[in-house]
């Protein structure tokens, strides 16, 4: 094999120097990180269940008086404008396996967007399909802000569920709902409160604070 000689007449830029091309990597690097997402987030909105199918009777309002749709609707609006990861848990349990797509889907109103993750299910909880739990962590998500229905039945199951399996978790207290006016949730409330988890009312949950830009972890002090 023959070895180039080197040619002390030959420029740098001739040669290809080591340096410039090292520094043209660089460049490259951050220009690279300069357009990629700022987002270090590790919480998730889990929104359960609120499916045309078993909106079709009832009466699925929560306790703070709106009906799911409107109230999953604004907790959505406010997480997306945060940039905080959204999965879905969809029902395709036995009971809706005959339902049609149709029913089956997510009212139009609160409907996946692209981003979104949207995970089935066939048992009540949401941590029975697998694929959830490793998204989730490889996703570097531990905390979980839950919505959805129904209170007592999905919800609380996955919020067992998640519970079990080390995750941080708060229920918005007015974004969930089991029909009858709001009042199973809101003895649902009752006992979460009790277990320690975090009720706080939409109104009063900065989404945003949980999903700080790069900029924002720069500089805070070190410990």
């Amino acid at each position: 094999m023959s070895v180039p000689k080197f040619d002390p007449t030959e420029s740098d830029t001739e040669r290809g120097s080591p340096l410039i091309v090292s520094v043209a990597l660089v460049l490259v690097a951050w220009a690279l990180l300069a357009t990629a997402p700022a987002l270090a987030c590790d919480t998730a909105l889990l929104v359960i269940d609120v499916q045309n199918l078993w909106l079709e009777e009832g009466d699925w309002r929560t306790i703070g008086g709106d009906h799911i749709v409107h109230a999953v609707g604004e907790v959505l609006r406010d997480a997306r404008e945060a940039s905080l990861p959204i999965v879905y848990v969809q029902d395709t349990s036995v009971a809706a396996a005959y339902a049609g797509a149709e029913r089956l889907a997510f009212p139009e109103a609160i409907s996946p967007q692209p981003g979104d993750l949207v995970f089935e299910k066939r048992k009540r909880d949401a941590f029975s399909n697998p694929a959830l739990e490793q998204s989730l962590r490889e996703m570097g998500v531990t905390r979980l802000i839950v919505s959805g229905m129904a209170s007592d039945s999905c919800v609380a199951a996955t919020v067992g569920g998640a519970i079990e399996r080390g995750f941080d978790l708060a229920v918005i207290a007015d974004a969930h709902s089991s029909g009858f006016g709001g009042r199973k949730a809101a003895f649902m409330n009752t006992i979460w409160a009790g277990w320690g988890i975090p009720l706080p009312m939409s109104a009063d949950l900065d989404l945003a604070g949980y999903c700080p830009s790069v900029d924002e972890i720069e500089a805070e002090p070190p410990d």
